[in-house]
Formats: structure tokens, sequence, C-alpha cells
């Protein structure tokens, strides 16, 4: 294998594509410095992988890209392609001839490209293991290689030997392998807590599942011990609540006598206040019309009083009128005569006024006439001034023509000839660059509008490939949620399956009773199930259906009483508990009574409890008899208003689970007995939501998959899209470049080119015009000078008749001045005169209409003085006859009073008769309502005891004799009670929950043992990777110490140099370089001369070339510090290197000499370098 190509484009200083082939051998390439041969150096770098843009001298990585120079354009990307020859197929891939490229843009794109197709950098790097190629190895030894191989640090200067001994695949691994064991160890420790948490709550869960035995054994036995006692104390409440209906009924007789005296007194004290009502109205209706004769007799006397209080108001503004109209004569008198004298005035100023006004005209006409005489004398001096000049100038030209058509004309025929031939050339060429730029123009309009779609068709790719990616994350997201959202309700559906299989929640003879069905034992054969597996109820019933049914949900629903009596004996048989039975053919329904179906109508009440659930229709017997007379209300409120409404004769149950029973008694808060019963139809609900929601999560969960790979699919197809288009939008940004710059330079020529040829075609003008005017006339310069000295002489005239028409102007304009400004004075004085004349002419007018009115208003009060006189004599004639009216009301108000408090005296009579029998029919009906509150309380109690039977214990009907030895249970119940109570609180799914927890500890602890054998298996490996690397090392080193020995002695005659490993392990310990040239002691590097660790390096990294052979080695200018006899002696030494290739940058004439190909470097314009062939006699002029 070996280097075959290099090619470059718009890399640093190679702005144009750059081709250099190699052959096996020695190749040099050569060149001035500062042009450009280091710069491939950095290109092979830069292909194999180099990151850091200081490596490359650069801050950034966009610095490899031509930036341009003063005469060219920058380019948008660097390319460089690096062509290996694997004809002997050394690279692990099935290719003869391989291809690595690596491309950069401005906008930040890279890419890395194997035999064209776009890999990752690793890709690259992983096929170059152990070739000895690449960025880091010793294959491209750059100028200051020599010195960081001479300066590093013995443990970094070992990772030389680790390239040659092949080991950097080795450590690669163990890296990955360390990787995966962390993250085992990682895993472990995780496990681990898990596995000690777990351990934690099986502790716990143990201790709770034995309790939730015992408090299951000890809960039954409390129940069927209450079911006793509770039977007894319900045939007591019914013997106390008989005795107490007979004591109402003796009441209730008494209390009928009572309320018939209270009637009689009643009516007759009704009778008697009707007349006392009566009687007090017409009392009332004769106060009342006293009153308002009164208020009549008040209202005439203060309209008099305010009557006198007016005629005196009148007259004294009767007298102030009089002496306002005598002062106001006085003042119009005063007023008009100023106004007289005014307008007096104002005429004499008015003459004098006009006078002044001609005066002013006759001196404005004047400076008007001296004003134009002075603009036509200055328009006639400019005149002369101007011919003056245009005079002096023809004279002065004539005189410069004479003379330069003299020198002029023997020159202007050669002139035009010659410059003849150059415009014919100058527009030949013009022609050919207008052809070559309109070519160039089209073809950058092609590139430009392919490049416009190619970045369309770029941006939509990526767009696409952001979106579909986008979309893709957003279906994993997805998938991930509905996996675990799926596995937690499978989990939960598997629970509840479960109890329900086992019928967990049940009592035991139910439980019995049903798996014994479910095992198709003949004896269950008739059983249809339990009430709460055969209904449906809406979540928001469920509460209340719960508590209306109580224990009755695990009633058992038979098809005929026969099939209920097998199951019955069933039980008794295997003594597996007690269970309650509705046979289908038996049971008889109950409904509410005609009066009462439409109670669910009121308000606050929700449904009959029969309507509000969801059954089988050939089960409605069962049902009916069970919720046909319970109703379901909205909250207790409702229920009480319900209660009320049908007079305490249905149960009424509400949302929340209080309940008002028959007869009014009420059970609500919460009962902890009832949590063994409740929550069955909750459970069979949430099994069917469950089972639901399983299979939509499922289905979800298939969509998001099949959105997830439709993604990636379009992701793939997007990349694809983007790769095609970037890559043509960079070869359209190359063509672009290439004809926008060939475009430029034909219009740079072209206008070039142009610009001269006008200026020749000027130059041909003026010559043309020269040669063909004719001599100057005779005697025309003289006449020229005549004619200025006659314009000098018209001038000085022109000034002193302009100076003279300034004086006439300037006394003209004073005299104006003057008669405006008396004018102006007049004017102001005639004004003020009128604005006198016209103010004391309106305060006349003022004053004159003033007295008008001032006449209208002593009318007018001597008018309303009559009137007043008039209007006094009628009203004390009206408050004489109001007196009289007063009088008449007092005497009928007495009369009316005195009948009213005769009536009241006999109403008093009758209060006190209905007051004597209202007290009796009280006492009798406290008696009465003590005797019913005390009735209610014992129907309430009989009725809950009755209803606790059935709902608790399953017990329908209620006997009538006490049951034998129920006080000797109560005793035991004790004992029971406080056994449960010193369990405390109780955990009943600990058992189904310390299952769970078991299995997933012995599943965790199983992972767990995987774990800890897969992290050994990992230490096993890692450990004989170390092996392995160290026997390889070693191997290595031996032999690198050997050929470091052999070549040192070659190229310094001589001497004896060494490789030390340092102490500790061969892995990590640094390599320490000793050498000891001819006649000197053996020392450390840092104390040798320049050349001799120049040369010392150079034998070292010879030495690792021999055990580790390389495809190519480029070197650059290592060998600037050795002097001509050890250059030659490091050419000798290359040439028997018949394995490998060798590309050597250098100055040195021996290295040339010894070389097979050589290449040159130049710099043709600024900042641009370009690759040329070298003949050998150029070669040392360039090392020179």
């Amino acid at each position: 294998m070996y280097l075959k190509r290099l090619e470059l484009y718009g890399f640093k200083s190679f702005a144009d594509r750059t081709r250099l082939e190699f052959g096996p051998g020695i190749t040099a390439i050569v060149g001035p410095n500062g042009s450009g041969k280091s710069n491939l150096v950095d290109a092979v770098r830069w292909v194999l992988g180099e990151q850091s843009a200081r490596q490359l001298r650069g801050s950034k990585m966009e610095d490899v890209i031509f930036a341009g120079t003063a005469t060219r354009k920058g380019v948008g990307l660097a390319e460089v392609v690096l062509v290996l020859d694997n004809e002997d197929g050394q690279l692990p891939i099935d290719y003869s001839e391989v291809t690595v490229a690596r491309r950069v843009d401005r906008a930040g794109g890279s890419d890395y490209l194997l035999n064209g197709q776009r890999v990752r950098l690793r890709d690259v790097q992983e096929l170059l293991y152990d070739t000895a190629i690449g960025r880091e190895a010793y294959s491209v030894v750059g100028q200051g290689k020599i010195d960081e191989i001479l300066s590093a640090r013995d443990e970094d200067r070992r990772g030389l030997l680790e390239e040659a001994a092949g080991i950097v695949r080795f450590k690669v691994r163990k890296k990955e392998a360390l990787r995966r064991l962390e993250d085992a160890e990682r895993r472990l420790e995780r496990l681990g807590d898990i596995l000690r948490e777990l351990e934690d709550r099986l502790d716990g869960l143990t201790e709770q599942a034995k309790r939730a035995h015992l408090y299951r054994q000890w809960r039954d036995e409390l129940v069927q011990l209450e079911a006793r006692m509770v039977t007894a104390q319900a045939v007591q409440a019914q013997r106390r609540l008989d005795e107490q209906a007979r004591r109402l009924e003796a009441v209730r007789e008494r209390a009928a006598a009572a309320r018939q005296r209270l009637e009689a007194a009643e009516d007759r004290r009704e009778r008697l206040r009707a007349a006392a009502r009566d009687q007090e109205q017409r009392v009332e209706a004769a106060r009342a019309a006293l009153a308002e004769a009164e208020r009549a007799l008040e209202g005439i006397r203060t309209r008099l009083a305010v009557l006198a209080e007016r005629a005196d108001h009148l007259q004294a503004r009767a007298g102030q009128l009089a002496r306002r109209r005598d002062e106001q004569a006085a003042q119009r008198a005063a007023q008009s005569a100023a106004a007289e004298e005014a307008a007096r005035r104002h005429r004499a100023l008015e003459a004098e006024l006009e006078a002044a006004r001609q005066q002013e005209r006759a001196a404005r006409e004047a400076v008007d006439a001296a004003v134009r005489a002075v603009e036509e004398a200055e328009a006639a001096l400019a005149a002369a001034r101007e011919a003056h000049l245009e005079a002096l100038q023809e004279a002065s030209r004539l005189r410069n023509e004479r003379q330069a058509r003299q020198r002029e004309q023997a020159q202007a025929a050669v002139r035009a000839q010659r410059l003849q031939e150059r415009l014919a050339a100058l527009e030949a060429e013009a022609r050919r660059l207008e052809d070559e730029e309109r070519a160039a123009a089209a073809e950058l309009e092609r590139v430009d509008a392919a490049a416009a779609e190619a970045a369309r068709q770029e941006e939509e790719a990526r767009r696409a490939l952001a979106a579909a990616q986008e979309e893709g994350r957003a279906a994993v997201r997805e998938a991930q949620r509905l996996r675990q959202q799926a596995g937690e309700a499978a989990s939960r559906l598997r629970v509840l399956e479960e109890m329900e299989r086992e019928h967990e929640g049940f009592f035991a003879g139910v439980r019995a009773v049903l798996a014994g069905r479910d095992a198709g034992d003949p004896a269950f054969a008739g059983v249809v199930g339990a009430v709460a597996e055969l209904i449906q109820v809406e979540p928001r019933l469920e509460r209340a259906i719960e508590v209306a049914l109580g224990p009755a949900l695990q009633h058992l629903i038979t098809r005929t009483a026969a099939a209920a009596e097998a199951a019955i004996e069933a039980l008794k048989r295997a003594r597996a508990g007690r269970a309650t039975f509705l046979p289908l053919d038996t049971i008889r329904p109950s409904a509410p009574g005609e009066r009462d179906r439409h109670l669910d109508r009121h308000p606050g009440a929700v449904a009959w409890a029969i309507d509000a659930v969801r059954f089988d229709p050939a089960l409605r017997p069962a049902l009916a008899n069970l919720l046909g007379r319970i109703l379901i209300a909205e909250d207790l409120p409702a229920a009480r208003r319900l209660a009320a409404a049908s007079g305490y004769r249905y149960r009424i149950v509400t949302l929340d689970g209080d309940v008002i029973h028959p007869g009014g008694a009420m059970t609500g808060g919460h009962d902890a007995r009832r949590q063994e019963s409740a929550g069955l139809l909750a459970r069979r609900r949430q099994v069917e939501a469950l089972r639901q929601r399983v299979q939509e999560l499922g289905s979800a969960l298939a969509r998001a998959e099949e959105r997830r790979q439709q993604a990636e699919a379009a992701a793939a197809r997007a990349a694809a899209a983007l790769e095609e288009a970037r890559q043509r939008r960079q070869q359209c940004a190359v063509a672009r470049a290439r004809a926008d710059q060939q475009r430029q330079a034909a219009a740079q020529q072209r206008r070039r080119v142009a610009a001269s040829a006008a200026d020749v075609a000027a130059e041909l003008e003026e010559l043309a015009a020269a040669a063909g005017g004719d001599d100057l006339p005779e005697g025309s310069l003289e006449a020229a000078e005549a004619r200025a000295r006659q314009a000098a002489e018209a001038v000085a005239r022109a000034e002193a008749a302009v100076r003279a028409a300034r004086e006439r102007r300037d006394a003209a304009a004073g005299d104006l001045a003057r008669a405006t400004a008396r004018c102006e004075g007049l004017a102001r004085e005639g004004r003020l005169l009128a604005e006198q004349a016209r103010q004391a002419r309106e305060a006349a007018a003022r004053l004159e209409a003033e007295a008008a009115r001032l006449d209208a208003e002593a009318r007018q009060l001597a008018e309303e003085q009559v009137q007043l006189a008039a209007q006094r004599e009628q009203l004390e004639a009206a408050a004489a006859a109001g007196a009289g009216r007063v009088e008449a009301c007092r005497q009928a108000l007495d009369r009316l009073q005195e009948t009213r408090g005769r009536l009241a005296a006999e109403l008093d009579g009758v209060e006190r008769e209905a007051a004597a029998a209202r007290g009796e029919l009280d006492r009798l009906a406290e008696e009465l309502r003590r005797l019913e509150v005390e009735a209610a309380r014992l129907e309430s109690e009989r009725d809950r005891l009755v209803a606790r039977l059935a709902e608790e214990y399953g017990v329908d009907a209620v006997p009538e004799e006490v049951p034998e030895g129920w006080q000797e249970g109560e005793r035991r119940a004790a004992e029971l009670r406080r056994r449960l109570a010193a369990l405390g609180e109780v955990n009943l799914a600990a058992v189904e929950e310390h299952e769970r927890v078991c299995q997933r500890y012995a599943f965790l602890e199983r992972q767990y043992r995987d774990l800890q054998q897969a992290r050994e298996a990992l230490r096993a490996v890692l450990a004989e990777m170390d092996r392995e690397m160290e026997r390889i090392f070693r191997t290595t080193y031996e032999r690198l110490r050997v050929e470091f020995r052999q070549v040192f002695r070659e190229l310094f005659g001589g001497g004896h140099a060494d490789l030390v490993l340092g102490e500790g392990d061969a892995l990590e310990a640094g390599v320490q370089v000793v050498a000891q040239p001819p006649g000197k002691k053996l020392q450390h590097l840092s104390l040798l001369s320049g050349g001799e660790r120049a040369l010392t390096a150079i034998a070292l990294l010879l030495a690792l070339i021999r055990v580790k052979p390389t495809p190519f080695v480029l070197l650059d200018e290592i060998d600037a510090a050795l002097d001509d006899r050890n250059v030659d002696r490091f050419a000798r030494y290359l040439r028997r290197f018949t394995g490998t290739q060798f590309i050597v940058i250098t100055h040195q004439k021996g290295t040339m000499a010894a070389a097979d190909t050589l290449y040159g470097v130049t710099m043709p314009e600024s900042g641009v370098s370009r690759v040329v062939s070298v003949r050998l006699a150029e070669v040392a002029a360039v090392g020179d």
C-alpha cells in the first residue's frame, strides 16, 4: 500500500484545484519559503482527522478555506482527497483503491467521505488502525514534530511505541470495556439499592400479612356474634314501641276534648275582634278628618303672613326704582356730549391725513424712478466690463494660438498614423473580451439558478429532516409513555382480575358458593351470581347504591328456591359459612305506592334506586325486592324534604351515602365495617375500564411504533436528499466561483481595453480638429487689442454714471421715509378718536335701555300691589270658615272613642276563657309530642336494628322471640373487639402485595447475579487485554531498541544510543532516550547540540519505521538542522527503505538529489500557491 494521489481545492493557499501524483520511492517537494509547501502537510493531517485549528496554524476551522486576495475572491469550501493504493489488501476494505476525503464550507458544514460515501471520523480512524497512518502517528512528521519528540515527557513519548506496537486498537477496546464495566457497576449499585429497599418492604409486609389473616378470622366471628345481639335488640325495641303506641292513643282522646272548648271560645273572640276593628277604623277616620281641618287652617294663616311680607317688599322696591331713574338721566346727557366732541375732532384729522398721503405717493414715485436709473446704469457697467474681458481674452488667445500652431503641425501627421493602428487593435480585442464576458455571464446565471434550486432543495430537505427527526423523537417519547402506562394498567388489571377470580371482598359463605359455581359443583348449578356481579351502576351513583344495598350486594340470586335450598345444604355440609339467597321463582318485588311514583321528579331527587342500575331483565324480581322502595337524593337536605313529602314511608339514600329510614331515623357518617362491601361495584367498573384502557393503549402503542418507523424512514430519505442537495450546492459554489472569476477577469480586461480605445479615439479627433483649422488671418491680433482699449474706456464712463444714479436714489428714499412716518402717525390718532366716539355712543345706548327697563318694572310693581290686597281679603274669610270645621271634628271623635272602650272590655273576658282552654290543650300537646318523639325514637331504633340486620348480617325477617344466650355472646364480642383494636391499622391487601414483592425480589436478584457474572467476565477480559498489550509492547520495545542502536550508529558513523523504559507498570511507564555520539559521553538528549538532537530524533523515527513499516511517510523539513555531511547520510539511508514511500519537503540539495520525483511549489500571484514541475537545473537554483 502507498499514497497514490493528493488532491486539494480551496485549502489554504491552494485556491485552484491541485493534483499531485505520487509513486513508490522518494518524492521531494521544493520551493521558496512562504510558497505554501507546509500547507500540503497540513492538508494531509486535516484529511486524516485533525480537529485542532491551532495544530493547523489557524484560530478556527474555517481558516483552512481560501479567503481570497486583493485580486482574487475567496471560495466557499475547502476539500482535500487522499487516494491510497490498496492492491495488497492491507486495509480491511474490499477496494483496490481507497479514497479518503474531507470537506468543510463557510456555513459550518463538514463531511468525511470514504470512496465517495459519507462516513464518520471514527470510521476513518478505525480503518487506519495499526497502519501507522493518522494525524497523531509517525507517518506525518511536521516542522515541529522533531522538537516535540526531543522535548516531550517520557510518558508522552511512549505513544510512538504504542503506535508501532499496534496496541492502539487494544487501548480503544480497553476503553470501551472499561466503559461497559463502569456501566455494569452502576447498574449493580442501582439493583443493590432496589434489593435492599425490597428487603425492607418484605420485612414489613410479612408482619402485615400475618395481621391481615388474624383480622379476617376475628372479624368473621365478631360478625356472627353481633348478628345475634342485634336481633335481640330489635325484638326488644319492637315490644317497647307497641307499649308506647297505647299511651299515645289515650293522650290523643283528652286533647280532642280540650280542642273543642278552645274552638268555641275562639269563635266568640273573633266576632268581638271584628267589631272592635270596625270601631277602630271609624275612630281613625275621625282623627284624620280633624288633622286635615287643622292643617288647612294653618295653611291659610301661613299664606296671610307671606302676603303681608310680600307687600312690604314691593313698597321698598318702588322707591329704589325712582332713585335709579334720576341718576341715569344725568349719565345719558354726559355720554352724548363726549361722543359729539370726538366725532368733530375725527373729521378735522381726516383732511390732514389725506394731504400727507398725497405727499407720500409723490415721494414713492421719485424713489422708483431713481432705482430704475441705478439698475440701468449697473447693467450698462456690467456689459462694458464683460466686453472688455472678452476683448482681452480674444487677444491673448490669438497670441497663444499663433505660437502653438507652429509647434503642433509638425507632429500631427506621425501621431495620427500610430493612433489609427492602435485603435484597430483595441477594437478587435474588445470584441473578443465581450464575447468571453457574455459567455461567462450566461454560465454564471445558469450556475446561480442551479445553486438557488440546490439551496432551496437543501433547505427543504433540512426542514424535512428536522421535522422527521422531531416526529421520530416525539413518537419514541409517546411510545415510551404509552408502554409505561400500558404496563401499569395491565399490572393493575391483573391484580383486580385475580381479586375477582378469588371473589376477594365477599363473605366466606358467599365466596364458597361462587367458587363452587365456578368449579362446576352441581350443588351450586342454580346460582346465577352475587348481586354485585350482576348489576352495573354509573360511577356517580356507586356510593348510593352500595349503601342502599349494603350487605345485600353479596346476596346470591338463584333461579329457583330449590337451587337456593341445595346451596344452603352444601354450605352446611362444608361448614363454609352462611349466605342469603334470592330465588327468582318465589321472591316478590317491592314498589312505591301509586301516589308516590313521581317522587323522583321532585327537586333534589335523583331516581328510584331500581331505575339507577342496569341488569338483565330476568333478574328484575330479585333486584326490585331489594331496591324497589329506595329513593336516591342529591344530598341530606334534599333527602329530608323527600322523606317529609312521602310521609317517611320509604328509605332515602343520598349520593354521599347518608340514609333516612322509614319512620324518620337517619344514618350517616363513616362506618368502617362497610369497608369490605364498599368497592365491589367500583372494582367491577375499574376492571372494565382497565380492559378498555389496556386495549386502547395497545392500539395507541402500535400507532406510535408505526409513526416512529415512518419517521425514521422519512428521516433517512430526508438525510439522503439533504446530502444530495448539499453536494449539488457545493458543486454549484465551485462552478460559480470559477465562472464569476472568469466573468470578472473578462469584464475588467474589457473595461481596460475600452478605456484605452476611447482615449485613442479622442486623441485622433483632437488631432483631426487641429489639423483642419486655418491659420490666423492677417491683422486679427492688432484689431483685437484695439477693441480691448475701447472697451476699457467704456467701462470708466459706465462706472461714473452708476455713482451719480445711486446718489439720486438715496435722496429720494429719505423723502419717502419721512412722508410715510407722518401718514402712519395721523392714521393712529384718527383710529383712537373713532374708538372714543364709538364707546361714548354705546354707553349712552345702554343707559337708555336701562331706563326703559326700570319704567317697565315700576309699572309691574304697581299691578302686583293691587293683586296682593285682593288675595288678603279672600284668605281672611277662608280662615274663619276653617276654625268652625275643626271644632265639629273634635266633638265627633270624642263620641267614637267612648264606644270603642265598651267593646274592649267585653273582648278581655272572652280572651281569658280561650286562654284557659289553650293552656290545657298545650299541656296535652306537649305530652303528646313527648310521647311521639319517644315513639319515633323507638321506631327509628327498631328500623335501624332491622336495617343493620339486613345490611350487615343478611337477616331479612326479625323473629318474635329473643334469641337464647345472646347475653353470653356480648362478652366474647367485646373480647374480639379488643383484639381487633389491638391490631391497629390493618392492610388487607398486604397478602397480595407480599406475594408481588416476593416475585419482584426474586426477578431482580436473578438480574443482580447475572450482572455480577458479566462484571467478572469483563474484568477477566481486561486482565487478558492488559497481559496481551504488555507482551506486544515489550516485544516491540526490545525490537525498537535494537533497531534504534543500529540506525543511530549508521547515521552518526559510530557512537551508541538506547531506549530506557521507566519503572512501574509497563503499560504506563515512560520511555527515555539516551545517546552517545562518537567521541562523547552517554548523556540525555537535552545535553546534545541542535544538529545531534535532530539526527537522534531522525534515527528514532527511522527505527520506528523499520520496526513497524508505514505505507508512506511525509517529512516536512526535518533535515533543516543537519549539515551537508549528515544530510548526505540521511538521504542515503532513506534510499535503503525500498518498501516505504517517502514524501520529503526540503531545501537541502542532498535530499533533492536522492529523490525519484520532484515537485515545485510556487506563488505566481500573491497568496495563491501552484504546483509545477521542476527541471534539475532549477533545483540547484532554488537551493541557492
